[in-house]
């Protein structure tokens, strides 16, 4: 067994003469935590709480709450950026007004043949190809923000008009169809038409 002595930090049961003054002092001058000092800082009364509330009261809206969430996750600048983009008729600037409208077409016939369903990269890249003749070069729409920009408008407009296909009706026969057998003969298509 050992004979020291605990030595227990918030006591304050020692002689006077083992420590000097000022260090006394000093110790229980500084004996507050720091979160005993901020929540001192922090309050504040009462009755200047509820000052506070009824010289500004909180005005929110649905709209007001839905426009401080747009600028919160950027959707305000986006839309602004959107607004901004080139239109058509500068969209591929170095090219006469001829082959521009015929990119211009080519690249809405895609969109529309895809039902909006076409990556920017992958049209970008067939662009290039039919368009190679006439001197588009991939430097001329790679990384070209207005471009890219003008083609994802185009083709978020064209997946509107055709929303993605319902899973529930995935597997399903021809609904259109009243033979609801239409699957069961195999060979039905091979057969001569039957006026």
């Amino acid at each position: 067994m050992s004979r020291g002595f605990k030595i227990n930090n918030n006591s304050r049961e020692y002689e006077r003469g083992e420590r000097v003054g000022w260090l006394d002092e000093f110790a229980d001058r500084y004996a507050k935590t720091a979160v005993e000092v901020a929540r001192e800082r922090s309050q504040t009364s009462i009755y200047d709480q509820i000052s506070a509330i009824m010289e500004n009261p909180p005005t929110h809206t649905v709209e007001s709450k839905v426009k401080e969430l747009q600028d919160r996750i950027g959707l305000t600048e986006y839309l602004q950026r959107m607004a901004s983009a080139p239109g058509e008729s500068n969209i591929f600037g170095k090219f006469g007004p001829q082959t521009q409208q015929n990119m211009l077409d080519f690249c809405r016939n895609k969109i529309n043949e895809a039902k909006g369903y076409i990556s920017v990269p992958a049209l970008l890249y067939d662009l290039c190809n039919t368009f190679g003749q006439q001197g588009l070069q991939p430097g001329d729409v790679d990384n070209n923000k207005n471009v890219e920009q003008y083609l994802n408008k185009l083709i978020l407009e064209q997946i509107k008009l055709y929303p993605a296909e319902n899973p529930s009706n995935l597997g399903k026969s021809d609904t259109g169809n009243d033979d609801a057998n239409n699957n069961a003969d195999f060979f039905k298509n091979l057969m001569p038409a039957q006026v």
